[in-house]
């Protein structure tokens, strides 16, 4: 039943997609000829001819990206990118596709056009003014001054060119300003080009002029595509018909819309058909006249667009097809289940009946021993019987009614408005909640929502914490996201380059030795900077186990110090230590606490000054253990003391060397992981790093 099922199904789409793309392939039957003229005083046509200029300028410069894009627009790099990618590559890559658009151009010792003809000298001559029905001349000067000249072109006569070519520039280039929005545009220099439209158009051409032909040119007769329609209709009601209708039932996508009532499911087939089919005739009719093809090939689609154009008039047609197959399948369904038990089944009618029924079964099993049941039932008793003595007074019946309406309205009014008010009271809280203000309190009496204002007050603290830890999250996210794109991108640049210039066979042995070595020098970086990205975010996350010893302060500093000696005499760095001549023997995560030190004192090594001094200082307190780092730092500190400490801040603003940025970071997180206080300090040059630790 599977493979029956899987087979019919597939055939099911074939037959849609042939009869749909067999009522495509008949389009050209609905278009007759009447031989209308364009009219070149539209804009639209006038902007996709001057489309060419840019690029056309561009190509006579011969000049590369940096140095031409210059010369025609004083933007930033964003906007040069922009301006570029869609005036001179776009642009470019379209004249060829606009094939009645015919140009020579001329300018910086270069020509090029794309026609053979003569079209710079069309005003003497008689044969191309007898074949071009519009042509113009385009010059600019050496300071970009704007000219034209109709050479004799009649219909080009009355335009004032110059302002269309203004508006033109103020219209497309607008969007430079989103990138730049002090982007000035130029005019092309020393330029001249010579624009002619043949009178023999090309329907098959992405320019706005053969899309005013093809409009001008025809009119359409879509109730000429009404036979080919109903043959393909024809064609897949037979097939609903002779299928199997077990195998078809299953098939889903006649199985989930035949569960639908019949009174919804007709409207919604009618409705269905009813716009179908006007999408389709308006399909029928942008189609033919060009329209589609115009705006998609404008939009950047090229040469997709009239696969995309036919993908949309096929799905249309698809559409209505399955329509068309469905209502034929839900028909055979009537009849094979039988006419009186579908009805029965698939009807609102019924079904309303059925719960008529069940409501009266279960009023009949209403339980009196319920007291929400008593409740009920003595008020509309009450009403009932009210209403029952008050229609015994015949003659004052109406008025005795009318007041007792009217108490009654009062009574259930005042109800009401206290119930109105005290949920407006919850509703306003909950608003105020969901904007952002954690400080909505509910400290009156709503009545019957009090035990709901209670759960309001619960809510609303879990929501400010849910919502604090969320805001803090993301922004540590985003930090985090910022930050490694930064310091991951300097050596993962130089990996890729280096490792495009190994591919060189030429390469002597040195050279690439060389380039060997700062491979692995970036390589190292590269894991170094990932080591103490992870190493600062577990710390930050607290997602990291703490192995608690007791450590002595003094000989982990000078274990530290001496295993980085060959880093300081590069600098030629003298240590002065301040230690106490007793240990100072502290509970702490001993390869954590090396870290900090060794954080301290590598960054001491890379950005102390030069053939000077550094401090190290351990003070004990009664209650605490102070170490202080001190050395003259080489380059200006430039950023503040908070800075410092966050990730990815190196005080070497330049970023010369080769730090993570995550020194003073991991060594804060692991200080405050022990219970421990970091700070560092500034004082012109001097550069105070301190560490505390509690006894």
């Amino acid at each position: 039943m599977n493979r029956k099922k899987i087979i019919f199904s597939i055939l099911t789409i074939v037959i849609i997609l042939l009869s749909s793309v067999g009522i495509y392939s008949c389009y050209e039957v609905v278009e007759t000829s009447n031989g209308k003229s364009i009219n070149f005083s539209s804009n639209q046509i006038l902007y996709d001819i001057f489309d060419n200029i840019y690029a056309l300028s561009f190509q006579l410069d011969n000049v590369s990206k940096k140095e031409g894009i210059p010369k025609y627009l004083t933007a930033n790099e964003e906007a040069s990118d922009e301006f570029y990618r869609n005036n001179i590559l776009y642009c470019r890559e379209m004249m060829s596709e606009k094939k009645n658009i015919k140009y020579y151009a001329e300018g910086n010792n270069n020509s090029l056009g794309n026609t053979n003809d003569d079209i710079k000298n069309i005003r003497n001559n008689k044969e191309l003014k007898e074949k071009y029905q519009w042509y113009l001349m385009i010059h600019f000067d050496e300071n970009g001054q704007f000219s034209y000249d109709t050479l004799g072109c009649l219909v080009a006569g009355n335009q004032n060119y110059e302002l269309v070519w203004n508006n033109y520039k103020q219209t497309y280039f607008q969007y430079l300003q989103e990138y730049d929005e002090d982007s000035t545009l130029h005019n092309p220099v020393n330029t001249t080009i010579y624009f002619a439209v043949p009178h023999k158009i090309v329907s098959n051409s992405i320019d706005t002029i053969a899309w005013y032909s093809e409009k001008n040119n025809r009119t359409i007769n879509v109730e000429n595509i009404v036979p080919f329609a109903a043959i393909a209709v024809a064609a897949v009601g037979l097939f609903i018909l002779l299928a199997p209708y077990e195998t078809i039932k299953e098939i889903n996508i006649f199985k989930y819309p035949a569960k639908i009532k019949l009174e919804p499911l007709v409207i919604g087939i009618t409705l269905a058909f009813a716009g179908i089919i006007v999408v389709i005739y308006g399909l029928i009719l942008d189609t033919i006249n060009g329209y589609y093809i115009t705006k998609l090939s404008g939009i950047g689609f090229g040469e997709s667009s009239e696969l995309i154009l036919g993908a949309m008039n096929l799905l249309s047609w698809a559409a209505f097809l399955f329509l068309c197959m469905f209502s034929v399948f839900y028909l055979k369904s009537f009849f094979k289940e039988g006419i009186i038990n579908s009805i029965k089944k698939n009807t609102v009618c019924i079904w309303l009946l059925n719960v008529l029924r069940k409501i009266i079964y279960k009023a009949s099993r209403f339980d009196l021993n319920d007291d929400t049941n008593k409740t009920i039932l003595k008020i509309v008793l009450a009403n009932c019987l009210i209403i029952s003595i008050i229609c015994c007074f015949f003659t004052f019946g109406i008025f005795f009614a009318l007041v007792y309406s009217a108490i009654l309205f009062i009574i259930l009014r005042k109800r009401f408005d206290e119930l109105k008010h005290d949920y407006e009271i919850l509703l306003d809280a909950v608003k105020r909640l969901s904007n952002g203000d954690f400080d909505v309190e509910i400290n009156q009496d709503i009545g019957m929502f009090n035990s709901l204002g209670t759960e309001f007050s619960n809510i609303k603290d879990g929501f400010e914490k849910a919502v604090s830890e969320e805001v803090k999250s993301q922004k540590m996210k985003t930090e985090l996201i910022s930050n490694v794109s930064h310091d991951l991108k300097t050596p993962l640049t130089s990996i890729i380059t280096y490792v495009d210039l190994l591919k060189n066979d030429n390469l002597s042995p040195n050279k690439r030795n060389e380039y060997i070595e700062t491979l692995d020098r970036n390589s190292l970086r590269l894991k170094n900077l990932i080591h103490d990205l992870f190493e600062v975010s577990k710390a930050n996350s607290g997602n990291i186990k703490l192995n608690f010893v007791n450590v002595d302060l003094v000989a982990l500093i000078q274990q530290t110090k001496f295993e980085l000696t060959d880093k300081f005499n590069e600098k030629n760095l003298t240590f002065k230590t301040n230690f106490p001549e007793e240990k100072i023997i502290l509970s702490l995560d001993s390869s954590k606490t090396y870290r900090i030190f060794e954080n301290l004192l590598i960054n001491i090594s890379k950005y102390a000054l030069e053939n000077t001094r550094v401090y190290i200082d351990i003070i004990s307190h009664k209650d605490e253990v102070k170490i202080i780092f001190k050395n003259i730092s080489a380059d200006e500190i430039k950023v503040s003391e908070d800075e410092l400490v966050e990730r990815f801040i190196q005080g070497d603003t330049s970023r010369n060397t080769s730090g993570s940025g995550l020194g003073l970071a991991i060594a804060k997180s692991f200080t405050e992981l022990q219970n421990g206080i970091f700070k560092v300090n500034v004082d012109g040059d001097l550069f105070k790093a301190i560490v505390i630790f509690k006894k």
